[in-house]
């Protein structure tokens, strides 16, 4: 039996798409997944949005479904073709805005120098063609393969077909159509003692004796990896076990060799830390309100307590302490087991607004913003849809990450026209 999705796809056009789903990648509960599919001469990435009960005989197979679950609930399905509706933007281009950057890959054209180029060549081809000379010289300036679009923002051009083709025909490029990797967790390699080797503690001792006396840098390893154990449920990585014990990689082989310990991978996040030289000289949560930051934030307390949606716009001229009336708020909306949102102007994303509130929550946040790279913002997406970040501060994007039991939302400096840039245009 053949089965047909509807998938919604990141272009300026209000319907979706049918696709057919081959036998190999059917399974249950495909609404929410990433799907890489086919459209014209392009590979897209689109969301399933439904499972479709009628027949379409012309219906393009799906190359590939990208998630092993869902990563959009129904609720939040709901929720942005409620945004794509409301603001007029397309139900495809909506979805997209609600994932990290990286984790819609679509198909890309590169291009490649196929031999060695001499300024003396460049000045010859530059007399005929100039255009076609400044883009010869930009992929030069690349070992490997470099992205079409890439060229164009560096050239400010929107076309540079002709000068492709042109570079491609003489055998100077070669150009390649492929599809964008898809952003994954970061993995490293992690070793932990074999269980079976400290089932016994008699018998580990033994062996932690004997390598004592025999190979002591191991006996140091295999006795750092099981304090280790004791205060982590997880293995560790070889790059610290080796830098903290000052051992080699042969060390770990000669145990592995032994069967002392086993080797693993595990998925390390590429979230930056707090600053370890905090600008904040004071944990701010402390501080005395004035009466008016008392008023303020009695009346969103109580709100809270009794969990109505209410809006508040909190008036008051920069450095008068709306970002402490803030503070509090979060902390009430905390204790009552919900979490907050803090949306704030990308240009007002700054270090030092990030240790005001590392110094008050801690661990405790998540953020998202553009100027991390793909990376860090994938891990933290992950966080916070695995409820691990209890805050979250980002710039407009941020409205659309996988929060849970939402108590408080913030949209500091709302006046800002960043808020209203890109699509879906929201926050008018």
């Amino acid at each position: 039996m053949q089965h047909f999705v509807q998938i919604a796809l990141a272009l300026p056009i209000h319907k979706q798409f049918t696709y057919a789903v081959p036998q190999e990648l059917w399974q249950e509960n495909l609404v929410g997944r990433r799907a890489l599919v086919p459209f014209g001469k392009r590979t897209l990435t689109g969301i399933i949005t439904s499972e479709s009960s009628e027949s379409a005989t012309s219906a393009k197979l799906i190359h590939e479904i990208l998630d092993d679950s869902p990563i959009f609930s129904e609720r939040l399905l709901d929720f942005t073709k409620w945004v794509s509706e409301y603001y007029f933007a397309s139900w495809g281009e909506t979805l997209k805005a609600a994932l990290p950057q990286g984790m819609s890959p679509q198909s890309v054209v590169t291009a490649k120098l196929l031999q060695p180029i001499t300024d003396d060549e460049l000045a010859v081809i530059a007399k005929r063609a100039p255009k076609r000379a400044a883009l010869l010289k930009l992929i030069t300036l690349h070992k490997g393969a470099v992205s079409v679009g890439y060229l164009q923002k560096q050239l400010n051009t929107d076309s540079i077909s002709e000068q492709l083709d042109a570079l491609e025909h003489a055998g100077i490029i070669r150009c390649t159509l492929g599809v964008e990797a898809d952003i994954q967790p970061k993995m490293q390699r992690a070793v932990f003692i074999n269980p079976a080797v400290y089932a016994s503690q008699e018998n580990f001792k033994a062996i932690l004796d004997e390598l004592d006396r025999k190979a002591p840098k191991q006996a140091l390893l295999l006795s750092h990896l099981y304090i280790h154990s004791l205060h982590n449920s997880y293995p560790m990585l070889i790059a610290d076990a080796l830098q903290e014990t000052k051992t080699s990689s042969q060390t770990v082989k000669s145990l592995k060799d032994k069967g002392l310990v086993l080797e693993t991978e595990i998925e390390v996040s590429r979230i930056e830390k707090p600053h370890k030289e905090s600008l904040v000289q004071r944990e701010e949560a402390h501080l005395p309100l004035t009466i008016e930051q008392e008023h303020a934030l009695k009346k969103i307390n109580e709100q809270l307590s009794a969990e109505k949606y209410k809006t508040f716009l909190l008036h008051g001229v920069t450095g008068s302490g709306k970002t402490l009336v803030y503070i509090h708020a979060i902390r009430q909306a905390l204790t009552m087991g919900k979490t907050a949102l803090l949306l704030v102007p990308e240009i007002s994303l700054t270090p030092q607004l990030l240790d005001r509130f590392h110094a008050v929550f801690g661990e405790e946040i998540a953020v998202l913003h553009s100027k991390m790279n793909s990376g860090e913002r994938f891990d933290n997406w992950r966080k916070i849809e695995r409820n691990e970040a209890k805050i979250i501060i980002g710039a407009r994007s941020a409205i659309f990450a996988p929060i849970t039991k939402l108590g408080l939302i913030i949209v500091d400096e709302e006046h800002e026209p960043s808020y209203k840039q890109e699509t879906p245009s929201y926050f008018i």
